[in-house]
């Protein structure tokens, strides 16, 4: 990603009027008191299949509601099964839809970490740290890095090298 893509999508996330709604949606979302399965323990995955298997069931009783004559006793229990059915899975979709604003919400946090990090990477501990590794090395050479700082030794040798070989084949 580019450094103004990043950019940009900080802009978003930290626009007031979208944190204000977040902040209203978080507040309300912990005003209610959850039900006892919303605390089920639940991966995505099963959330999923549960949701296949709840619309396949539907598709399959609307597929007998298609064929069958209006307002005939089968065609009645079949569309009281169908009420049965939603009546039982929505207790179940409301805790799940409420899991899923909590991911949502978390995600959204990370993200907006991860672009806060990185930007004070490229603004300020990049610079930096880039600038103290190439001081050490200018002072000392690449012993004296490897010795206070093993980690970018090698890494900070190599720059200085391909920039070093880059103005050599530049100036001939």
């Amino acid at each position: 990603m580019k450094l103004s893509t990043n950019l940009n999508h900080l802009d978003t996330l930290l626009d007031f009027e979208r944190l204000q709604h977040e902040l209203q949606s978080m507040q309300a979302s912990r005003a209610q008191t959850p039900s006892k399965a919303y605390f089920d323990n639940q991966d995505t995955a099963s959330m999923v299949t549960s949701w296949t298997e709840q619309n396949n069931v539907h598709i399959m009783l609307g597929s007998y509601l298609d064929v069958l004559p209006n307002n005939t006793r089968a065609s009645g229990g079949i569309l009281f099964h169908r009420l049965r059915h939603c009546l039982q899975s929505l207790p179940r979709l409301t805790a799940e839809s409420h899991k899923l604003n909590v991911i949502l919400q978390s995600q959204r946090w990370e993200i907006c970490r991860s672009l806060m990090i990185l930007f004070n990477w490229y603004q300020t501990v990049g610079p930096e740290t880039a600038g103290a590794l190439m001081a050490i090395h200018q002072l000392g050479g690449y012993s004296s890095l490897k010795t206070r700082s093993p980690m970018f030794a090698d890494l900070v040798d190599h720059i200085i090298q391909f920039v070093f070989d880059s103005q050599t084949k530049w100036r001939e």
